[in-house]
């Protein structure tokens, strides 16, 4: 089940920003987006999505999309600690570990902005 279409996704999410996803690719990340929901509410679903559904699948088929056309083999994910006396720095690593620990707090991010009030979420998230 995917919870918003494309249009739903420039008119209503993007309210007319330019798209990161291509048309031609949407509904794969959508799929996706709309599973990992409903891998994380309460019970099973199979109404008609709210709009804070549609909402929080169209932010995370971004951060899908965005995730796997990065070159996450090249870039340091940012300062890990840093020591000023004979300056140091070391940067987080790029593992796949710490790669799949910065999208999970991403996802759950997410939900909760999304539908942290709506009654959906699995209070374990």
């Amino acid at each position: 089940m995917i919870f918003a279409d494309y249009q739903f996704y420039k008119e209503q999410y993007l309210l007319g920003k330019s798209p990161l996803i291509p048309e031609n690719e949407f509904k794969f990340y959508a799929n996706k987006a709309s599973n990992e929901i409903l891998n994380r509410i309460k019970f099973d679903f199979d109404g008609e999505p709210i709009e804070e559904m549609k909402q929080a699948m169209c932010e995370l088929a971004e951060v899908q999309f965005s995730q796997s056309n990065s070159n996450s083999e090249s870039v340091p994910l940012g300062v890990a600690s840093e020591k000023v006396g004979e300056y140091t720095v070391t940067y987080k690593g790029n593992s796949n570990i710490e790669i799949e620990r910065d999208y999970t707090l991403k996802v759950t991010s997410i939900l909760k902005k999304w539908l942290g009030k709506t009654g959906y979420l699995y209070r374990g998230i």
